[in-house]
């Protein structure tokens, strides 16, 4: 769902496109949820069948692996 005609909807149009661009995305999230603007790269990245890898930065600093996507074990 991409909100039209709003800044939402600029910026939403701009990260799609970021993660459409790449050869491989790795994500940070500050919750340990594949939300917000950098869940649209996520999303967008992996429609195009790129390789994704999803990290939470805990509030130790540490970072743990929250997700990931291979096209050529997952499928497309």
């Amino acid at each position: 769902m991409r909100p039209e005609g709003s800044e939402k909807g600029q910026a939403f149009v701009s990260r799609s496109r970021d993660g459409q661009q790449g050869d491989y995305v790795i994500a940070f999230f500050s919750l340990p949820t594949l939300e917000g603007g950098t869940g649209h790269v996520v999303e967008a990245a992996m429609s195009k069948a790129i390789p994704v890898e999803a990290w939470w930065v805990t509030p130790d600093g540490e970072a743990e692996r929250i997700g990931e996507y291979d096209p050529s074990t997952d499928g497309p």
